[in-house]
């Protein structure tokens, strides 16, 4: 039976297993220290530049890095160069995201801590600590009522970690990392299904199903090809507007329930009444992005509130999926007025033509495109279970209150 000893975090005092360590940070590191203070000139293309805004939890955004010349670049990694196993951690800004080093990718960094690990075959477990409660708990201890949010080297090297036998850390590490292989599986999944979808959108929606033949007709100011015996029509022919029952509550207004309070992009409260009870679409009036792939329109079910940002459809001789499916993925900002916030007003929204097939057509693709909806859904969820395991995992593993078998 694993016995229990009481150390002190900061403020706070946190149970461990008898035989765990408590170690400042810098002893288990051979250099706790950060990227260049200067601000080089970006170019192009050059060698890779990483600052604290491309660093998340777990992940490196390297799609997203600046570029600096091959001087500056052979400058900064003379301070301080990154290499395979070593941790990045957000000192300044934003501070706390930890991302391991996994590939060997040559860059240079920026206001982003750089530390190597005594022994790279732990690196995986010191990047886990990093990002854990405890080890948090006490960043925000230090920084509470700071001016500015900004971590020293000094102060981080002395933060306190806990250190179980080695064989220890390699298995809580294994844990934890087969836990975030499975979420980076899943995310990647979600990411395919939704590029599927926006492929079938622009042939469904434009091509639709099995047709041969199409005619040239102009949607706003494109052309395109759709089929022969489909038709075009204005949406004041196939919707009727709602937006007159409208009732924008503010939030301290708002009494909390469980019906959904929608604005312009999407459900932002929940409250305890409604104003309609139906099926309806929704689109974006003002401070939503009408551009193509945009998510402008959406589908409402049931009891609802819509306050004045969104445009209220009830939905008469036209499926409503295909309905909002179509303006989410067709670029509408041909209609927006206004230059600094942009808007769709009522008279231009009703007046848009879309394609028109047959009702059973209709039907059929937005069949299609649910089914695609259903499976990321599942994905989401499937990721957030996941997500909650590793948060739970974390927890007990990282302290000892879970003991894992050797």
């Amino acid at each position: 039976m694993t016995k229990y000893k009481i150390v002190k975090l900061g403020p706070k005092e946190v149970e461990i297993p008898e035989e765990w360590e408590v170690s400042k940070l810098s002893k288990t590191s051979t250099k706790i220290t950060d990227g260049t203070h200067d601000t080089p000139e970006t170019i192009s293309n050059g060698k890779k530049f990483i600052t604290g805004k491309h660093v998340e939890d777990g992940k490196i955004l390297f799609d997203q890095c600046l570029f600096i010349s091959k001087e500056d670049h052979i400058d900064n990694i003379s301070r301080c160069k990154p290499e395979i196993d070593d941790i990045l951690f957000t000192h300044i800004g934003s501070i706390g995201k930890v991302a391991l080093i996994k590939k060997n990718i040559e860059f240079s960094i920026k206001n982003v801590a750089l530390i190597k690990v005594n022994d790279k075959n732990v690196s995986n477990y010191v990047e886990y600590v990093l990002r854990s409660n405890y080890f948090r708990n006490q960043i925000h201890f230090i920084t509470q009522g700071g001016v500015q949010n900004f971590i020293g080297l000094s102060t981080l090297r002395g933060m306190k970690i806990f250190i179980p036998p080695l064989p220890e850390q390699h298995r809580i590490a294994q844990i934890l990392s087969t836990v975030d292989e499975a979420i980076e599986k899943t995310d990647e999944i979600i990411k395919e299904t939704k590029r599927l979808k926006k492929g079938l959108m622009q042939d469904l929606l434009t091509k639709g199903i099995g047709h041969t033949e199409f005619k040239k007709v102009k949607l706003g100011p494109k052309e395109v090809e759709i089929p022969v015996v489909w038709e075009l029509k204005k949406i004041k022919q196939v919707c009727e507007n709602l937006d007159r029952k409208r009732i924008p509550v503010t939030s301290t207004d708002r009494t909390p329930g469980n019906i959904p309070y929608y604005g312009a992009t999407g459900i932002i409260d929940y409250v305890d009444d409604y104003i309609f009870d139906e099926t309806l679409v929704l689109v974006g009036e003002d401070g939503a992005d009408w551009s193509s792939f945009g998510g402008t329109a959406f589908v409402v079910r049931g009891k609802s509130w819509v306050n004045n940002h969104a445009h209220v459809l009830r939905p008469v001789n036209i499926n409503e999926i295909f309905l909002a499916e179509f303006l989410s993925m067709w670029d509408l900002q041909y209609a927006i007025v206004g230059t600094n916030r942009g808007k769709l007003n009522k008279g231009d929204l009703m007046k848009i033509e879309i394609p028109y097939p047959p009702l059973p057509e209709q039907r059929r693709i937005a069949n299609i495109l649910s089914t695609v909806d259903e499976k990321i859904e599942q994905e989401q969820k499937y990721k957030e279970e996941l997500e909650q395991l590793k948060k739970g995992l974390m927890q007990d593993l990282l302290t000892g209150k879970i003991r894992v078998k050797l």
